[in-house]
């Protein structure tokens, strides 16, 4: 169930999904921040796919970055051990 899947794959689900997310929200408001939920969902696989096509990212711990943040439409990835400044901005 869980295996990897392609970035093409990905993306026509993240499609499909927020499709969904903005009738849910246009019908029925209140129950459409249930659906927002999957977003990380999503997001957990796209890394664990990233992951396993990139192998590690962080020079000092030899792990794979993670989501962190968002600012001004970039995302930042970065080193999950605690204090380590490790990381890039992705658009």
């Amino acid at each position: 169930m869980f295996s990897g899947l392609t970035t093409g794959e990905l993306n026509i689900l993240n499609f499909h999904l927020t499709s969904g997310w903005y009738k849910q929200d246009a019908v029925y408001p209140a129950l459409s921040e249930q659906w927002w939920e999957t977003s990380w969902l999503l997001r957990d696989l796209h890394t664990a796919h990233m992951a396993h096509l990139a192998g590690p990212d962080c020079p000092d711990h030899g792990t794979v970055f993670e989501y962190q943040r968002s600012e001004g439409g970039q995302e930042f990835w970065g080193c999950p051990a605690d204090g380590c400044k490790q990381g890039r901005w992705v658009s």
